[in-house]
C-alpha cells in the first residue's frame, strides 16, 4: 500500500512539474523594451548570447527578429525570423510577422 501512495505522489508531482515548465517561460520575466538593458547587456547582445547557448531553440531567434523590427533593421529581422520559421514551421505568429515585414 505504501508503494501505491508513493507512486501516486510521484505521478502528481511529475504532472505539476510538467505543467509549470510547459507554460512558464523565464524569458518573459526579463523582457524589456527596445534598447533597454537586460541584465547589464543591451537587447541584441542578450538574444545573441541566448542563441549562442542554444542554437536550435527558435524562441531567441523570434525575439531577436522582433527586436530588429522595433529598431528599424528590417533586413536583419527578415533573416532572423526566416530562420526561426525554419526551426519551428508550426509557429503561425512568426510566419505572420515575417509576412508583414516582407510587404
Amino acid at each position: 500500500m505504501a508503494y501505491f501512495y508513493t507512486a501516486l505522489i510521484l505521478l502528481a508531482t511529475t504532472g505539476i512539474g510538467y505543467v509549470v515548465f510547459k507554460y512558464y517561460n523565464p524569458l518573459d520575466v526579463v523582457r524589456r523594451r527596445n534598447n533597454a538593458k537586460i541584465g547589464g547587456i543591451k537587447g541584441e547582445e542578450f538574444w545573441l548570447n541566448l542563441i549562442k547557448d542554444n542554437p536550435k531553440n527558435p524562441y531567441p531567434y523570434k525575439k531577436l527578429g522582433e527586436w530588429y523590427a522595433r529598431n528599424n533593421q528590417q533586413n536583419e529581422a527578415i533573416e532572423v525570423l526566416a530562420y526561426a520559421v525554419k526551426l519551428d514551421p508550426s509557429d503561425g505568429n512568426v510566419k505572420k510577422q515575417l509576412a508583414d515585414l516582407r510587404e
